[in-house]
């Protein structure tokens, strides 16, 4: 059993968000498990990635470094899959925080693409050749 069921996340605009979320996870291999009004969820595997539209009195942007939330890590295949996203990424114009590179300080062969969403979330797809055994 996958230690994480689901991830739910309220975004600002639900269409662009909607959009911007149905591309990414079209790349990645997620599938549209359900939709109504203002709520799209997502699956890959044990998985699921939900959006709903905030709260209008609550709708704020988010700052990347403020307490709470500071990215979510999709894995990818291998180290051309994440530059194939980078490539994808830029062709829809989307803020690439940091473009693809090595991190041999998380772990041997880490490689990955950080970037963001509308609502300027931190997210980040990464390829590791295995994972550190604990």
């Amino acid at each position: 059993m996958n230690p994480v069921n689901h991830i739910k996340i309220r975004v600002n605009n639900f269409r662009n968000a909607k959009d911007f979320y149905s591309s990414l996870f079209g790349f990645l291999g997620w599938t549209k498990i359900h939709e109504e009004y203002n709520v799209i969820g997502f699956r890959k595997g044990d998985v699921s990635f939900w959006l709903q539209e905030a709260d209008r009195e609550l709708k704020c942007e988010h700052t990347l470094g403020e307490t709470g939330y500071d990215h979510i890590a999709f894995n990818v295949e291998s180290r051309e899959r994440v530059d194939m996203l980078h490539k994808f990424l830029q062709k829809e114009q989307v803020k690439i925080l940091i473009p693809p590179k090595k991190y041999p300080k998380y772990q041997k062969g880490y490689y990955a693409i950080f970037f963001a969403d509308p609502d300027g979330l931190k997210l980040e797809a990464v390829f590791l050749p295995k994972w550190r055994k604990e």
